[in-house]
């Protein structure tokens, strides 16, 4: 594994270079994926955000609101930081190059459950 100098720090790539090749999923444009990130954001955080502040006091809920967006930007973070490793931009690709197939059918299965949850857009 190599490393690179990034922001002065010394960081180890994520993934190692040498990925199998394998079929790349089909390209989604960059307005759908701007629009599946933000609906899944939105649906799943905003209705419950009430609810927990209601449970937890001003005080708690600021704390874990700062907590949460934290642990959202380090995600989103590293899974930049594994696109541009591997050059791949879907989260299926990703799976695979991770976790081979059980990373490709893991991401399916996780996305067919989200689905079951929204009516369909037509």
């Amino acid at each position: 594994m190599g490393s690179e100098l990034y922001d002065g720090a010394l960081e180890e790539q994520l993934l190692p270079r040498d990925i199998p090749p394998h079929q790349e999923s089909s390209r989604a444009s960059f307005a759908s994926s701007v629009f599946n990130v933000t609906h899944a954001i939105m649906g799943s955080g905003i209705l419950g955000l009430a609810y927990v502040m209601a449970n937890t006091g001003i005080i708690g809920f600021s704390v874990l609101l700062l907590i949460v967006a934290f642990l959202a930007a380090y995600s989103i973070h590293l899974l930049l930081e594994l696109c541009q490793q591997t050059a791949l931009t879907s989260y299926e690709d990703l799976g695979f190059c991770a976790f081979k197939t059980p990373g490709k059918y893991c991401h399916n299965e996780l996305n067919l459950r989200e689905n079951e949850k929204k009516p369909a857009m037509r």
